[in-house]
């Protein structure tokens, strides 16, 4: 990657970029799968990092040479974050995923704030970090003890810098999958909006988005208990087994445990969709968040019936949009980052 097509990312990203400069950037990424890679993965980065309008005063050729060079370095990367204080000041922290490892090496480099929000908490030893993941994107996390969490699209986490000597908890909107760390002595809890997951050490993902009419936990291994004050299970809980998904209806308060396949729920972590019965309405929100586009459905007809399918994130929205068509009476229309989802009528 020469320095030209390094200036020509980075215009592209700030939305700076010329006719003829796009060209060029095009005709080097269609040369080979290897430039393709490297570009997607600078764009994921960026995308992560969300700030696109300080970028430009930055060195380019230093910055995007040092990012480069870690995507190619096989050896361990610093498991450093920056986060910055309620005073201001910069706090160096332990401990993230691949992605946001390199993503400091831009940060420092740049020497930059972003998006990561630490405030401290009536006990002054504790920071908490905020963490968002943009639609059309996903994060992975290692968090201080060692578990692990896959973010999907428009998802928000917030942890502190370092677990308390009786828990650990951490508190989720959005889509997250949990690996966590054994500790017996120490539970681990996700604490959503309608209702909290008590571990010890498993794994299980928890859908608890704010647009979303439901909370979802379903467990792929060990055991969790349910706890929703305001619920029909109240504070003494339910404890669900491998393969069981329990669904809380917001409107009610209802909570409902059935038997099924866990993977089906936690495919998205592996770029994967599989869909069985869920109202339509609820797969169009999915597809806003995963593609990062506005899709406004012109039928009420359409909006109450179910779907089933299976799809890869790496197809795009047109094609998984022409999938839906073979199963699904719909036609469609887009302007911009907008798309018009109509039924299709005999």
């Amino acid at each position: 990657m020469n320095n030209q097509i390094k200036r020509y990312i980075v215009k592209f990203l700030t939305k700076e970029i010329n006719s003829q400069e796009l060209l060029e950037l095009t005709t080097w990424l269609e040369k080979s799968d290897k430039n393709k890679n490297a570009f997607f993965k600078l764009k994921e980065i960026w995308g992560n990092l969300n700030y696109n309008s300080v970028i430009k005063n930055a060195q380019t050729h230093l910055e995007w040479e040092k990012i480069t060079l870690k995507l190619h370095d096989k050896k361990p990367l610093s498991s450093k974050v920056i986060h910055i204080n309620s005073a201001g000041k910069k706090k160096i922290t332990e401990r993230f995923g691949l992605l946001k490892r390199i993503a400091v090496i831009l940060i420092i480099t740049v020497g930059l704030n972003i998006g990561w929000n630490t405030f401290s908490e009536q006990k002054p030893t504790i920071t908490y970090t905020s963490f968002n993941v943009p639609f059309g994107s996903k994060s992975f996390i290692e968090l201080p003890d060692g578990s692990t969490v896959a973010l999907n699209s428009g998802s928000h986490l917030r942890f502190p810098s370092h677990f308390e000597k009786e828990n650990r908890i951490v508190y989720l909107s959005g889509e997250g999958f949990f690996k966590v760390t054994h500790k017996t002595q120490k539970p681990f809890t996700v604490s959503t909006k309608e209702m909290n997951i008590h571990v010890l050490g498993t794994e299980f993902n928890v859908m608890a988005y704010d647009d979303v009419n439901h909370t979802e936990t379903t467990l792929n291994k060990g055991s969790i208990k349910i706890t929703s004050p305001d619920s029909d299970v109240k504070a003494t809980g339910i404890e669900l087994k491998p393969n069981q998904k329990a669904t809380k209806n917001h409107r009610t308060g209802k909570i409902n445990i059935i038997n099924t396949d866990s993977k089906l729920d936690s495919y998205w972590v592996e770029n994967k969709f599989h869909f069985k019965s869920i109202p339509f309405s609820e797969l169009i929100k999915r597809l806003e968040r995963w593609y990062n586009v506005e899709i406004i459905v012109k039928s009420e007809y359409l909006k109450k019936t179910v779907y089933s399918g299976k799809f890869n994130n790496e197809e795009s929205i047109w094609e998984i949009l022409d999938a839906i068509q073979l199963t699904t009476p719909i036609t469609y229309t887009h302007k911009l980052r907008k798309i018009y989802i109509h039924h299709k009528t005999q």
